[in-house]
């Protein structure tokens, strides 16, 4: 193993005589699995990317006048001002009235998650206050924060504290922390490896610990406050199975679902196997199976012009059909 900058390392070993329970050491000395709070064990929705206030509002009157149970609604990046990189400030044009979004939201007994990532953009409040405390590289013109140092992490948390959890925010999804390796007309998703930050280490070293090191910072907010939160986040590293977040992909094929799922188990970590896209009602009941049985079920529409919400209201009708005519040929249902 090479360590840059270490004369040594430690090597943990989890035997068995099982490999369950060498899991079940490992997840123990990680400090327990995971506690999230009882709302983010139901099903989240997250709304596509352009939605507005008022399409938030009709979404949740959808969901409510059709019986479709939602606990935790999902914004994409059009909440912000900017989003490649982050601004961290409501957009007027699509949030006029934030504040009264979280109360609407509250009342219908409905959660909100603001979608970000950590590439801080000059437009953002806290661009200043960071500009020494990130590394020597920018990701979309955005601030690199240093989240190993304290100073970084103290205004990042802080900000979002304020701005944010204190306003009735319940959850975040966090973003390109995963180190993609994605080029797009000519920018780079990620910081390189050569990038030096103020802590001292280097781009490779800030890589293995950057979803770890973002997640401690913005979960210290509920966590100082004795708050359950659960979150949604692109990477973390090892002995983080006690933290209530769950990891997800930009992958589509659910067979890679199955699979993480059946993987991320070895890592003690939890997976969340999203609902985006299905060719048939068939496959959009697997899907949602998978999703229900997981630690984590979320239907996305960020980018679907088509809301899945009606194929829920399909999967039912179908469901009916398929339970009450016996005679007929068996169609795929969620209750059958």
């Amino acid at each position: 193993m090479d360590i840059p900058g270490a004369k040594g390392g430690d090597v943990f070993i989890f035997n068995g005589p099982t490999l369950k329970t060498a899991l079940q050491r490992y997840n123990l000395f990680s400090g327990g699995g995971a506690m999230p709070a009882m709302w983010g064990l139901g099903l989240q929705y997250r709304m596509k990317a352009d939605s507005k206030q008022q399409d938030v509002y009709n979404m949740v009157s959808y969901f409510r006048d059709n019986h479709i149970p939602c606990d935790v609604f999902g914004l994409e990046p059009k909440w912000q001002t900017t989003a490649y990189s982050c601004s961290y400030v409501w957009n007027p044009e699509y949030f006029n009235s934030p504040q009264e979004l979280i109360d609407k939201m509250k009342a219908q007994g409905i959660k909100l998650n603001l979608w970000e990532h950590a590439y801080i953009n000059p437009a953002s409040p806290i661009f200043g206050a960071l500009a020494g405390a990130a590394g020597d590289y920018k990701v979309w013109n955005g601030l690199v924060p240093d989240f190993a140092g304290k100073t970084a992490s103290s205004i990042f948390a802080d900000y979002h504290k304020k701005a944010f959890v204190d306003q009735g925010i319940a959850s975040f999804k966090m973003d390109e922390c995963d180190n993609s390796n994605l080029s797009e007309g000519g920018a780079v998703w990620a910081f390189p490896d050569q990038t030096q930050f103020p802590s001292g280490i280097d781009g490779e070293q800030m890589h293995q610990q950057f979803g770890t090191l973002y997640f401690q910072t913005m979960y210290s907010n509920y966590k100082k406050s004795n708050k359950r939160s659960y979150f949604n986040i692109r990477s973390l590293n090892g002995f983080a199975s006690s933290y209530p977040v769950s990891l997800y992909s930009d992958t589509y094929v659910h067979q890679e679902y199955i699979r993480m799922i059946s993987n991320s188990g070895f890592s003690g970590l939890l997976w969340s196997p999203e609902v985006r896209e299905s060719a048939s009602v068939t496959e959009l009941c697997r899907r949602t199976q998978t999703a229900i049985l997981s630690s984590q079920t979320v239907f996305n529409s960020w980018y679907l012009k088509a809301r899945p919400g009606y194929s829920m209201i399909a999967i039912k009708t179908t469901a009916a059909r398929c339970c009450q005519t016996p005679k007929r040929p068996r169609l795929t249902c969620v209750r059958c």
